[in-house]
């Protein structure tokens, strides 16, 4: 008999919902049977007939404010009521194994049942990572010069996410766990395995501490939606940008980003509004209410986004150079990488019309290290899922616990 697999996402964003999803599929071409369970805040998103467990999660925004924070994503009581959702579905399956995507209150949940846990992870949120943490996006900071602030928020750094790991701890401690994490990232990464989304190659991560984790990337989603009506209208020989700030990008700014860009002789293309095509300025406007991800970033020459891990994994495993807006800390920290590996532009809030020009005309030129940085992102982001390392980490961890 194949054994279970449980996958739970939180569905904070889209990304942890579809992640869940793509690895659903690997699984089951490795002959597990599997559930999935989430909040169905993004079922609009996902192809026709996904069946899965509904799952209670925070409201987006709720979590995101305590991010940006730098704070422990839920207080103790919701972590409670986590705990107990996890428990009920974890008992009411039986599974031979459990897999969350950021769903934290697992390590509590499965560690009282004794139910093997892997835990889905960006590699820049584990403690092994050796990516600089940029500033959090806090008033205080901002206020002050670059230098102030960073040099401050270093300080602050071990004392801040020691107290952020407090409402874990708590729960674990009522729930009659002793192993208390000893912060933040700590607490981000408590299973029995730890894998890491991003594909090797790509992060700095610390060797000598990769015992429990393995990077088993790249997850990247393949949207199944029909391309628009006015997709044959679209003129091949000119440059095209695709803008969409996703389930977690401030979608207020579409227009101030399309008002910024009608100079260029260029094809735009939005998700998000009402099917549409116009003129604006000298560039030729065409909108949709859902668009294919997949195939506008197969075609585009830059990707307007958010600046989240899964739509630049999106972007870059067809070697696109993405801008990213980021409204979150999480965004402003994958775009930092994507800085430093030059495969892309951030554009810090409060964005400027100019500096948006900028960062998208640079992309366009594609010169110089931008073109070297993407050229090297798409091997590693094109390469195909490393499925024969993740069966034999499952069955590790299962027989670890088999044998206590």
């Amino acid at each position: 008999m194949a054994k279970k697999v449980l996958l739970m996402a939180e569905a904070v964003t889209f990304a942890h919902v579809a992640r869940i999803q793509k690895l659903q599929s690997w699984l089951e071409q490795l002959g597990y049977q599997t559930f999935t369970a989430f909040d169905g805040r993004y079922d609009d998103f996902l192809p026709p007939g996904i069946q899965h467990f509904p799952l209670y999660t925070v409201a987006s925004r709720q979590f995101m404010n305590q991010v940006n924070r730098v704070k422990f994503p839920y207080t103790s009581s919701d972590l409670n009521r986590y705990v107990l959702e996890d428990s009920r579905l974890i008992e009411q399956i039986r599974p031979d194994l459990v897999i969350g995507d950021f769903r934290l209150s697992l390590a509590i949940s499965c560690r009282k049942l004794g139910t093997p846990y892997l835990s889905l992870v960006n590699g820049y949120w584990t403690p092994m990572s050796q990516e600089p943490l940029p500033v959090p996006p806090l008033p205080f900071f901002q206020k002050l010069p670059a230098g102030i602030s960073r040099g401050l928020f270093l300080l602050a750094q071990p004392a801040a996410f020691h107290l952020a790991a407090r409402p874990f701890n708590s729960v674990s401690k009522q729930s009659g766990l002793k192993r208390p994490a000893v912060g933040l990232l700590t607490a981000y990464t408590q299973a029995d395995h730890i894998l890491i989304v991003e594909p090797p190659g790509w992060l700095s991560l610390d060797q000598k501490q990769s015992g429990n984790y393995t990077e088993i990337g790249p997850f990247s989603w393949t949207s199944s939606l029909p391309l628009p009506d006015w997709w044959s209208a679209i003129d091949k020989s000119e440059k095209l940008i695709y803008i969409s700030l996703g389930s977690s990008g401030d979608t207020s700014l579409v227009d101030r980003i399309i008002a910024s860009l009608a100079h260029l002789d260029v094809t735009m293309i939005v998700g998000g509004r009402p099917a549409e095509e116009r003129l604006v300025g000298r560039a030729r406007l065409f909108l949709a209410p859902f668009l294919n991800a997949t195939e506008m970033l197969r075609r585009a020459d830059v990707f307007v986004s958010n600046g989240g891990s899964l739509s630049m994994v999106d972007a870059l495993q067809f070697g696109c150079p993405v801008v990213g807006i980021p409204s979150n800390y999480d965004q402003i920290l994958n775009m930092k990488i994507a800085e430093q590996r030059q495969v892309g532009v951030m554009v810090a809030p409060p964005m400027r019309p100019t500096q948006i020009r900028e960062a998208v005309e640079r992309c366009l030129e594609r010169s110089g290290p931008l073109a070297a940085g993407l050229e090297s992102a798409q091997r590693i982001f094109a390469a195909p899922p490393q499925l024969e390392i993740l069966a034999g980490v499952i069955i590790r961890v299962m027989e670890e616990r088999a044998t206590g």
